[in-house]
């Protein structure tokens, strides 16, 4: 699986998925660039994120949600957070990443096993050391989503819909059948968008790296013909000579 994102320069960056581990590559005029591996615990949820900076967000193979953002020309991790806590039967579910407004936002539900209750939170990454409670007390987790709408942020749970508020409040919306069937037909239709383009992005990187093994088998075809005319032309000039020495015997 691959994964472009890009240089502040437009260079491209393709991150290669293999098992647990993320290779870096880069392309320039048409070439397939390796610039080495870049994470070796990647366990799920493997996904790229583009603002005004470039983020790389997974779940680990540790049970951790770990971020990193784009430095220059490699990827710093500036967030790990274990899912886990069984000290206080605790655990954090539902992680969905948004971007909006240049900003990535990291919701979850905390999961209280005591209690069976759910807190709702959220992380930004620009202030990752903090965590922001949005609602408590919930008792299910059924259908919980976000999406952005409107320059807002939209909250799904339990099949009712939110919206957040500049004071970090879920605020309720009387959203229609009609209108839910809508989002839902709109929700799909992105998906499979970004499937597509996913699909393609695949695509022109098989033929890049088709097109690259072309070009060394070429080269190498090249080398080839150099080394074989130049064995030619020893041979020519050593049988020249075997012929002016058998001249200088004949007449003798």
């Amino acid at each position: 699986m691959y994964k472009i994102l890009a240089f502040e320069n437009g260079q491209p960056i393709i991150l290669y998925i293999e098992n647990e581990k993320v290779y870096m590559y880069t392309a320039a005029r048409g070439k397939i660039i390796p610039r080495g591996l870049l994470f070796n615990d990647v366990g799920r949820d493997f996904d790229v994120f583009s603002c005004n900076k470039q983020y790389v967000y997974y779940i680990s193979t540790d049970n951790k949600m770990k971020l990193a953002v784009l430095n220059r020309d490699r990827f710093t991790e500036f967030l790990s957070i274990p899912l886990g806590d069984s000290s206080h039967q605790m655990e954090i579910v539902n992680i969905s990443p948004l971007m909006c407004q240049n900003e990535l936002y990291i919701f979850y539900c905390n999961h209280n096993k005591s209690n069976n209750k759910y807190e709702i939170y959220y992380i930004l990454s620009s202030c990752p050391k903090k965590s922001c409670l949005i609602k408590r007390n919930v008792s299910t987790n059924k259908g919980f989503d976000v999406f952005k709408a409107n320059k807002k942020i939209g909250i799904v749970l339990n099949d009712s819909y939110y919206y957040l508020s500049p004071e970090e409040k879920l605020v309720s919306t009387d959203t229609s059948h009609k209108d839910k069937e809508k989002i839902n037909t709109l929700t799909e239709n992105i998906n499979y968008l970004k499937s597509v383009i996913s699909e393609k992005s695949n695509c022109l990187i098989d033929v890049q790296n088709l097109l690259s093994e072309k070009e060394n088998a070429i080269q190498n075809l090249k080398e080839t013909q150099e080394n074989i005319v130049k064995q030619y032309n020893e041979l020519a000039e050593y049988a020249g000579k075997l012929q002016d020495e058998l001249r200088k015997f004949r007449y003798m």
